[in-house]
């Protein structure tokens, strides 16, 4: 019994590697994140430097010297978070649940990040 409540939990943690992984000695840093805000950090594992925002409409990251850098990202909200491969929100959109962290070392989205919105719909 003891073998299969093992494999069952490895099945677990393993199918959930490719949806959201949360470092354990990062949960510090996801913890001073704002309630209401949405925080990106150009680092993977929700760390070093970290911008954190909650506006409404689309916020290009170039304008504050953010673009492309984006490796993680916690949506410390009860609104859906948007970021974008373009400016003003073009390109490809990628939408992230209210309390949802995620990394993207070594993805598609991983440092690609050009602007960011908070949206009071689901994506």
């Amino acid at each position: 019994m003891r073998k299969r409540i093992a494999a069952i939990a490895a099945c677990l943690a393993l199918s959930a590697l490719g949806s959201v992984v949360l470092a354990p000695q990062a949960l510090a840093n996801l913890e001073d994140c704002p309630s209401t805000y949405v925080c990106l950090w150009n680092g993977p594992t929700f760390g070093e430097e970290r911008i954190q925002l909650h506006n409404n409409g689309w916020l290009n990251l170039t304008d504050i010297g953010f673009n492309d850098v984006t490796s993680s990202i916690f949506n410390n909200t009860n609104r859906w978070a948007k970021i974008s491969r373009d400016i003003n929100g073009g390109g490809e959109v990628l939408c992230i649940e209210p309390g949802v962290g995620l990394r993207f070392g070594g993805t598609r989205w991983d440092n690609i990040a050009s602007a960011v919105s908070l949206q009071t719909t689901r994506c």
